[in-house]
């Protein structure tokens, strides 16, 4: 979730409601599978008390998380610019390191949360198979217009990729993106990553 609200930036032209769909996608899961309602229920609880403090850093204190945009289009303006994926790359990591210049716009409540949180985001630059890739997956397909899991075409391995789809529309009107929560998607590995609608990216 974490991923999705940062990976989104909103513009001017972005869609009448402007929401997350990540509770959609939740709900909507446990209804097809309701038989995992309660392992995902303790898993969420397990995930949500852990001391992240235990958690080991490489020397640099950053973790490297290497990047693939899977670009699902039909040959539209869906089928986002090299450079664009790249900027939303820089701004990911201006953000997720507090390098963004509109930190003193943040709610004073929420100032003092406001950190470099040792992340680096990278387009990927080996594929699964070994070889070189720009960390742009062009897939060529009408379920550009679906914008669901069904969407989610040619995942990359979850253990070393962030997959992010981008797509042309949402089947729901007003999603700009969602992502799985992770005890959710630890039932539906195919499906973890981001999904965001290209003029959000």
């Amino acid at each position: 979730l974490a991923l999705a609200l940062g990976f989104i930036a909103f513009s001017t032209q972005a869609q009448t409601a402007q929401r997350c769909g990540t509770d959609v996608a939740a709900k909507e899961f446990i209804e097809k599978h309701p038989e995992l309602k309660m392992n995902i229920e303790s898993l969420e609880q397990s995930l949500n008390s852990m001391d992240i403090n235990s958690l080991p850093k490489n020397r640099a204190g950053n973790y490297i998380i290497p990047v693939v945009f899977h670009v699902i289009h039909n040959y539209g303006p869906e089928n986002i610019s090299e450079a664009q994926i790249k900027d939303a790359v820089r701004v990911l990591n201006e953000d997720y390191q507090k390098r963004n210049s509109d930190t003193n716009l943040i709610h004073p409540t929420f100032k003092p949360l406001i950190a470099n949180v040792g992340f680096e985001f990278r387009l990927a630059t080996i594929d699964p198979q070994g070889n070189c890739t720009n960390g742009i997956d062009r897939i060529a397909s009408h379920r550009t217009y679906y914008g669901d899991e069904t969407s989610k075409l040619n995942p990359w391995s979850r253990n070393r990729y962030l997959n992010i789809w981008v797509v042309s529309t949402f089947e729901k009107a007003g999603l700009l993106a969602y992502a799985l929560k992770p005890a959710t998607a630890q039932f539906s590995p195919e499906g973890d990553g981001v999904i965001v609608w290209h003029r959000a990216v």
